[in-house]
């Protein structure tokens, strides 16, 4: 049997995954990345990130009677999540910090293989690896529990990983999980479901607001004034303009000179002078995606469109379209149809060759920008007063010209 390290975060999915690997036979290392700072206050903010107590976790592991470590990944998680998010929200976008997360965790469990003699390593995710016994290549495929499918969450993990990677829940679904856990009898106290939601809103806390001010230099937060994209009316003025990202509708943190508008949705963001431009939500449409850091298959055949399916972040439903790609890992997306609202740069988008359980993850990559076609014209915000204006104009001379 093979030597295996599990990582060890303390919630219930890594016990159970370290326990069925041990009934199996094999030898299992438990295995935490501790992302704890020194700063308290820094653990407060990272709180969901965090593993449980580490004595706690290794109490785990000796029930289990299995041997543990620890391995130190603060640093990595300042430079490969907290920095990007700090960048994205200047910027003006949203950032899914959980697919930096993973690639993060699991890339430190792979350096530990090596110092420890093991031969895999394997993590509590719900999705699955399936080797192609012919061609000997791998595929990242959704796992057997869709409503809590992890497939999107690890799409961004290197190819080279998945000779070494063991999913031990990829079969299972989390009720079944959880049947498993009562059996083993050992304690975990952790609200999986909790921490999904903190996880997925970790960028938009105000804590985090407060961080990405205080970590970005002062020359780079703009006070500027919120705009009507409609109209061009003033609506206000800010303090910063990191407090504001691209589809936000909720907590618009800005000094309001008028009663605004309950259906207005950030549509713009402008780092270099500080303007932000809102606009109705119920105007706003999306029917293609320019896809940026795009990464697939190295066998898929990039010479020519694919028809397939997308999903953006774990919540949302899989949905059909038409990729084409193109140059410098770029893609665009065809959504077979008009979608309502805006859509914030940055959005993780996974592809899928099929939808349901099994499902190959073909690639994955990054919202560069969204819009639509109007009368051949690409756009990716409505027409503005000035606009619909200048498109009336023509159809009033006409009506003259028959009078």
């Amino acid at each position: 049997m093979a030597t295996v390290i599990i990582g060890m975060d303390g919630k219930i999915e890594s016990l159970v995954a370290a326990y069925l690997l041990k009934k199996q036979g094999h030898k299992c290392i438990g295995v935490t990345v501790s992302l704890r700072s020194r700063n308290e206050i820094e653990n407060e903010i990272f709180e969901e990130w965090l593993p449980s107590d580490l004595d706690l976790i290794k109490s785990y592991c000796d029930q289990l009677e299995i041997p543990y470590y620890a391995t130190e990944g603060y640093g990595e998680f300042l430079d490969q999540v907290i920095d990007p998010l700090v960048a994205a929200r200047l910027q003006g976008r949203r950032y899914d910090a959980r697919p930096d997360y993973n690639k993060l965790i699991v890339s430190k469990l792979m350096e530990k293989k090596g110092a420890l003699k093991a031969d895999f390593v394997a993590t509590g995710h719900f999705a699955k690896l399936y080797k192609n016994q012919i061609t000997g290549e791998h595929h990242l495929l959704s796992s057997n529990d869709l409503n809590n499918d992890e497939s999107f969450g690890v799409a961004t993990l290197p190819d080279s990983y998945y000779d070494h990677l063991l999913f031990p829940l990829s079969d299972l679904r989390r009720e079944e999980t959880q049947r498993i856990y009562d059996l083993v009898g050992i304690n975990v106290d952790r609200d999986y479901k909790e921490l999904k939601r903190a996880r997925r809103d970790f960028d938009i806390k105000d804590k985090i607001l407060d961080l990405i001010k205080e970590r970005a230099p002062h020359t780079m937060i703009k006070e500027g004034v919120v705009y009507s994209q409609y109209d061009g009316r003033t609506l206000g003025d800010h303090e910063s303009h990191s407090d504001f990202y691209v589809g936000q509708t909720t907590r618009l943190n800005f000094k309001m000179s008028q009663p605004l508008d309950k259906n207005m949705v950030v549509v713009r963001v402008v780092p270099s002078n500080g303007s932000i431009l809102l606009g109705r939500e119920d105007k706003l449409k999306h029917s293609h995606l320019y896809i940026s850091h795009f990464i697939c298959e190295e066998a898929l055949d990039r010479s020519v469109p694919i028809n397939c399916y997308y999903k953006i972040s774990n919540s949302k439903e899989i949905e059909s379209c038409c990729l084409y790609f193109k140059n410098n890992d770029f893609a665009l997306v065809d959504l077979k149809g008009e979608k309502e609202g805006v859509l914030s740069p940055g959005t993780r988008v996974a592809f899928y060759n099929r939808k349901g359980v099994g499902a190959k993850v073909i690639g994955s990559g990054v919202v560069k920008s969204y819009g639509y076609y109007e009368n051949a014209e690409y756009r990716q915000l409505p027409f503005t007063k000035e606009e619909e204006d200048v498109l009336k104009k023509p159809l009033i001379d006409i009506f003259q010209m028959r009078l």
